[in-house]
């Protein structure tokens, strides 16, 4: 029961740490998306990389399908981390340790905090699943 305590003492210590991390890590991460696999594209076909221009583009589609994996699977994290941040956050108890506290306006902010940033890092994971589709189907140089 106490290692229990201490553990949610450490979870609970900084939650809007842990916001900005999963708002700023989860922007980062689709821009860094963004600036890898559509230029890698261009620079392929301009430069012949991965032999692009002779019919053979696998190895570019490997490395730009990794490359939003990589990253869906880190937005996945991120989106996961508010979530049990969100439900967390609704269901501390109150003063008198039985039932949840109730809202107090803008002091207990961090339920919605959690839950606007896990919207945020899906809908920044929705547009990079769906960035692999013309990956996958179109040709590179076409």
């Amino acid at each position: 029961m106490e290692a229990t305590a201490v553990i949610r003492d450490k979870q609970t210590k900084h939650p809007k740490r842990r916001i900005l991390i999963a708002l700023i890590g989860g922007t980062l991460i689709w821009v860094a998306h963004l600036l890898i696999v559509y230029p890698l594209s261009s620079l392929a076909c301009h430069w012949d990389w991965f032999s692009v221009l002779q019919g053979t583009s696998s190895q570019l589609r490997l490395l730009q399908s990794a490359t939003s994996i990589v990253a869906a699977l880190l937005e996945a994290v991120f989106i996961w981390m508010m979530v049990l941040e969100w439900r967390q956050s609704r269901h501390e108890p109150g003063p008198d340790g039985t039932e949840p506290a109730a809202p107090q306006g803008l002091t207990n902010n961090i339920p919605f905090l959690a839950f606007v940033t896990a919207l945020l890092d899906t809908l920044y994971l929705m547009i990079i699943l769906v960035s692999i589709v013309p990956v996958l189907t179109l040709p590179p140089c076409g």
